[in-house]
């Protein structure tokens, strides 16, 4: 009987850390994306438009196909206020936008998104992009 009690005990004990364990985990899973979420608000929040008048003729052209594809899906604030600045993260950006249903970005705007944003980030964020290109460098 005390074999049976041991055993019966063993496995109540295994089941409540198993439980916690699991319940752990989804914790988990619920805290990233919420954080994902409060980081998007974050920049949705921020301003939504760039003094391009300052920027040569054809960064002010492409500011347009910017803002008409982009603010299709999200606001405009969503990639002016991100902290992506350097070319790689653009790309990838862009290249997940693409691919999202409806967003109207076909490969001739991705191009020129993507000069735009690239531009951009030298001029407006030139901090965060110098920093990040040293960093990818090490």
């Amino acid at each position: 009987m005390d074999k049976m009690i041991k055993i019966i005990l063993i496995v109540i004990v295994s089941l409540i850390f198993l439980s916690k364990n699991i319940s752990a985990k989804e914790a988990g899973t619920v805290v990233e994306k919420s954080t994902l979420i409060v980081e998007e608000l974050l920049y949705d929040k921020g301003s939504d438009k760039i003094d391009v008048s300052k920027y040569p003729r054809v960064m002010q052209e492409a500011y347009k196909v910017f803002a008409s594809k982009c603010s299709k899906c999200h606001t405009l604030a969503r990639p002016i206020n991100s902290p992506y600045a350097i070319p790689e993260e653009w790309e990838r950006y862009i290249k997940m936008m693409m691919r999202k249903p409806g967003s109207g970005i076909d490969p001739k705007s991705a191009k020129t998104i993507y000069e735009f944003l690239k531009y951009d980030s030298q001029v407006r964020k030139k901090g965060l992009y110098e920093r990040k290109l040293k960093e990818r460098k090490k």
